[in-house]
């Protein structure tokens, strides 16, 4: 008989970062300027997710994109969340 033990999965954790950890990430991303500015540079959307697979930063198409000024109503939201 062999040892049937779970593998281990590739499956992200459900668990959620409180939103002062989204805030430090995003004060840590954003304290790169020049990496902001190149991205904001490309016409494609791009975000920047944390191991939980939250919304940390996103460049300028993606507010284009949803016609909003800023992120602050996308921080902190995960592409698994409800779009209402």
């Amino acid at each position: 008989m062999s040892d049937k033990s779970t593998p281990p999965t590739q499956f992200a954790s459900a668990e959620r970062s409180l939103p002062g950890e989204i805030a430090r990430q995003f004060s840590r991303f954003t304290a790169f300027p020049l990496v902001c500015a190149i991205l904001n540079t490309v016409p494609d959307i791009v975000t920047i997710l944390n191991q939980n697979r939250q919304l940390v930063y996103n460049n300028q198409s993606l507010l284009k994109f949803l016609s909003l000024k800023d992120s602050s109503t996308l921080r902190n939201r995960s592409p698994d969340d409800d779009a209402c």
